[in-house]
């Protein structure tokens, strides 16, 4: 038996009318730490994300997405990851969304093996 696994965490979605000028949260914080995550916009427009909620860390154009493996290389079990407790907050960018969904899958460190 396996000590140590990743398995995806709950899908988080905002509908393209929900992103505003201001950063919402998106979904729930992490329960537990995030080895990788996809961001998808499939919206008509830019959306930014940010994980302070101030500060916009990443931009994804209309209808593209970005993969990001924190973990990759990783000499040690427990280094390199989204801490437990990473919320995720998005925000229109320079043209507001008006049809579609953005979305983030995380797949997330289970050492309880569950």
């Amino acid at each position: 038996m396996y000590s140590n696994r990743a398995k995806f965490d709950t899908l988080r979605s905002v509908a393209a009318g929900s992103v505003t000028g201001s950063f919402v949260a998106l979904g729930a914080p992490l329960a537990s730490p995030g080895v990788a995550f996809n961001c998808l916009n499939q919206t008509n427009g830019d959306v930014q994300l940010s994980f302070d909620g101030i500060n916009p860390n990443l931009t994804l154009p209309a209808n593209s997405y970005q993969v990001w493996d924190v973990r990759t290389n990783s000499p040690a079990l427990n280094e390199y990851v989204l801490a437990g407790g990473t919320q995720f907050y998005v925000r229109q960018g320079t043209t507001a969304p008006s049809t579609g969904n953005f979305y983030i899958e995380v797949l997330k460190l289970d050492t309880a093996g569950s």
